[in-house]
């Protein structure tokens, strides 16, 4: 063999030798179903998670996913005693404030009034609050708590993804779970629903954000939004 088709023999196993890993990946991505399209444009995403907060088209569908959903019923269920099956909901969907910065998990009438639990969802920066506020009403008369507690939790990284999944890019690591005691609050008709505020403080206050919803027994998963 001639020392010029030697080199080239050579030549061509290195170049073999350093594409089977691409053609391993290429392989690979191929037989995964969830991988995306090898051929053109990625289709275009109409989803993203309930709790996005970011202003989406109209046509876009807010998706809450399973491993989320089971995560949050979970969290209402410590604390307020309500059975999955009775879960607070408004047509099935999670009760979310106006801005989607936080969410209502349950609330249960007790000796002292009614007790909130929230979670807030998109804290600033992806940091613990130095403060969180809360207030309640039904009408104009706003209502201060009794008392607050709070606890920094770390999103299990299953939800986390399934939020990435739906459309939700960057959802933060950390939300905030609020406990929230009131003394006893009016019951609320049509035209009045009780309303829940909350205020997140990061170096400097956000914007309130509210909730509105019914505490009734007769009504207690129909919110009026």
């Amino acid at each position: 063999m001639q020392k010029e088709a030697k080199w080239n023999l050579v030549f061509l196993t290195l170049l073999i030798i350093l594409l089977i890993p691409g053609a391993v990946i290429l392989v690979n991505k191929k037989l995964d179903p969830k991988s995306h399209r090898m051929g053109g444009p990625d289709p275009v995403r109409r989803t993203t998670a309930y709790i996005d907060p970011f202003d989406v088209p109209e046509d876009f569908r807010r998706l809450v996913p399973p491993k989320a959903d089971a995560w949050t019923t979970t969290l209402g269920q410590t604390y307020s005693g309500r059975t999955p099956e009775n879960r607070l909901s408004y047509k099935g969907q999670p009760i979310v404030s106006e801005a989607r910065q936080f969410e209502v998990l349950d609330y249960a009438r007790n000796p002292e009034g009614i007790q909130f639990v929230a979670l807030i969802w998109n804290l600033p920066e992806d940091k613990p609050p130095s403060e969180v506020k809360a207030k309640a009403a039904v009408g104009k008369d706003a209502v201060d708590p009794l008392r607050i507690k709070t606890q920094t939790l770390s999103v299990p990284e299953d939800v986390l993804e399934e939020f990435r999944t739906a459309g939700f890019i960057r959802p933060g690591q950390h939300a905030e779970l609020v406990i929230v005691q009131f003394p006893d609050l009016p019951d609320p008709t049509a035209k009045k629903p009780a309303e829940l505020m909350l205020q997140v403080y990061q170096n400097g206050p956000t914007k309130p954000d509210f909730v509105r919803l019914f505490t009734s027994p007769e009504a207690a998963t129909q919110p009026a939004r």
